[in-house]
């Protein structure tokens, strides 16, 4: 009586919550509004910045004639509204054909149900659906060198929206080998995503082929006569519980000890991660600065005379311009050991130092090390007009010129295996999925998420440990692809059936039709599946969604569960060999 208490109190403080009341009007605007090809939403971390890809991408949109009828968006949030405003207000024509959107706003569901184009360099929120006539390209920001995806310690069951969005997305930009195989791989989205991969420069790096802009901030900033040091160190944690407090003292108390060290011509712009939000007060320091908030972050570095860095992806982009970088990887043992490279720090050409001492010592070398192979590695697509080609190719729907993403050929099976927490269920699963021949067939074992576990680090991964190397995970969230009629039909009816069984009624099938398509968009966009298995047999919305998807077969395993009691798991085993 008590658990089943609790199962109704949650049901009714989560019909309360503001995110499924954002939820149903997305999904209205979603089946109601047509798409709007001349109309383009960008959106960048989640509308907290303007700023890397996106900022380059707007303002080539603003001031390219081409683009002049199209009508644009960008996402922002209330705090961060007018900041964004203000920094887009110097490109040219900008001005009543850029608006502003906040995010989570029943004005943010219309434009994300409508646009006919979507550009993101993050992920949009786990209730986005792809609709017929939409084009989605999502940029990222940045190659890794810190481990991504389900090379993360302790995070893997914390990516799921970021694959869903890369396997919904028609494009993705790659800058490098490195960042496509990267992505590809530790998302878990090779053979199973059929959009698009545009391999080029990132469009936020054709500044750094910029002399006009480097004599502008120049000029602006007083720096004639100075070698100029911008440090962007990145962030420390795990998503959602950054120690920003902590880390802002230590960095302030590292560079009270670098300001006493510097000779006079040499100036050091420090800007934190975006994830610390804020910046490091720098008042009393001779030569450290707060790196200035009312500029693009790329334009001012482009005016300055070196790096300092640590495992941040701002390195591969600033390598173009052939200046000097040095890395302050303090904690090198202690990251790598927490976070983890795709890669060794050794195979950089950049000097490493661990010391404040160290690190003065350096800014005032000549640089001694030849970058020409990392440049050849990392940065192969960078130079002028990039961002215009790419723009040109996607605003106009022309993707047939860029490759597919790869397959092996093989064919895809999707397996649900529930809450996967460590039970009966996902033991058998885990089991299963070690016996299973991965030469043979493609497999992705999905798994439900739900607002009470999904930030929650080792609560799925004891049951993940069990799913072998090669074979693909997906976190999802909860099945509420309706609309409140369809909610009204689907759940309230199915609650009567309960008392009076037999009881008819053709819209509560409907409404279970409309959940489970949404569903099933919403969570595999656009990646190939020629069968879906059933494994856990509850979620009858799962069933319903399996059954309506366009498989070549699909198979419930599960679905008696009184059956099942007297049955071995051999039979679902025997059923996915023959799938």
């Amino acid at each position: 009586m008590g658990r089943r208490l609790d199962r109704r109190l949650a049901f009714v403080k989560r019909l309360f919550s503001a995110d499924f009341y954002s939820h149903r009007a997305y999904i209205r605007y979603y089946d109601r509004l047509k798409v709007r090809p001349d109309t383009v939403l960008l959106e960048s971390q989640h509308g907290t910045v303007l700023g890397g890809n996106i900022a380059a991408i707007l303002k080539t949109l603003c001031e390219e004639e081409e683009f002049a009828g199209l009508k644009i968006y960008v996402t922002v949030r209330r705090e961060t509204e007018e900041k964004i405003k203000a920094q887009w207000a110097g490109f040219k024509n900008a001005e009543g054909r850029v608006h502003t959107v906040r995010f989570d706003s029943r004005a943010y569901f219309r434009i994300l149900a409508s646009a006919g184009r979507l550009i993101n360099d993050n992920t949009f929120m786990p209730m986005f659906m792809k609709k017929p006539g939409q084009i989605y390209l999502n940029t990222w920001h940045g190659t890794p060198l810190k481990t991504l995806g389900k090379g993360i310690k302790g995070e893997r069951f914390a990516i799921g929206n970021a694959q869903r969005n890369f396997l919904t997305a028609d494009l993705m930009l790659f800058p490098n080998e490195h960042t496509r195989e990267v992505l590809l791989r530790d998302y878990m989205i090779e053979n199973f995503g059929t959009g698009r991969m545009a391999m080029t420069g990132y469009p936020r790096n054709e500044v750094f082929f910029s002399d006009e802009v480097r004599s502008a901030m120049r000029e602006r900033f007083a720096m004639e006569g100075k070698r100029v040091y911008a440090y962007l160190p990145t962030w420390r944690g795990i998503v959602g519980k950054v120690d920003k407090e902590a880390q802002k003292q230590e960095l302030a108390k590292s560079f009270k000890e670098l300001d006493s060290r510097l000779p006079d011509d040499v100036l050091v712009y420090i800007k934190l991660h975006p994830m610390l939000r804020g910046s490091m007060p720098t008042e009393g320091f001779k030569h450290i600065r707060t790196f200035p908030e009312d500029v693009f972050s790329y334009d001012f570095l482009q005016a300055t005379d070196g790096l300092i860095t640590d495992y941040s992806s701002i390195m591969f982009d600033y390598a173009v311009t052939h200046r000097p970088i040095v890395l302050y990887t303090y904690d090198e043992e202690e990251y790598v050991r927490d976070r983890g490279l795709t890669f060794s720090l050794d195979e950089l050409p950049f000097p490493r130092v661990k010391d404040i001492a160290s690190l003065a010592a350096e800014l005032v070398k000549p640089t001694a090390y030849d970058d020409s192979s990392f440049i050849s590695r990392f940065c192969p697509y960078d130079r002028v007009g990039v961002t215009k080609e790419l723009m040109r190719d996607f605003i106009g729907g022309k993707l047939d010129k860029y490759p597919k993403m790869p397959s092996n050929g093989k064919k895809n099976i999707a397996v649900y295996g529930g809450d996967f927490i460590r039970n009966g269920i996902a033991t058998a699963l885990g089991s299963l999925m070690q016996s299973v021949d991965p030469e043979k067939f493609n497999y992705l074992v999905l798994y439900k998420l739900s607002p009470k576990t999904n930030n929650t680090p080792g609560y799925h991964e004891p049951a993940l440990d069990d799913i072998p190397e090669g074979i693909a995970t997906l976190g999802i969230t909860n099945p509420h692809c309706g609309t409140w009629w369809d909610l009204i039909c689907s759940k309230g009816w199915k609650r009567l059936q309960r008392i009076f069984p037999g009881l008819p009624f053709k819209a509560s099938k409907k409404a279970y039709e409309r959940i489970a398509v949404r569903e099933a968009n919403k969570t595999f966009g656009m990646a190939r599946i020629d069968a879906a298995i059933q494994f856990n047999g509850y979620f009858p919305d799962i069933i319903e969604m399996f059954k309506l998807m366009d498989c070549g077969r699909a198979i419930f395993v599960h679905n008696d569960m009184n059956g099942e009691n007297r049955k071995s798991f051999a039979v679902p085993k025997k059923l996915l060999a023959d799938a």
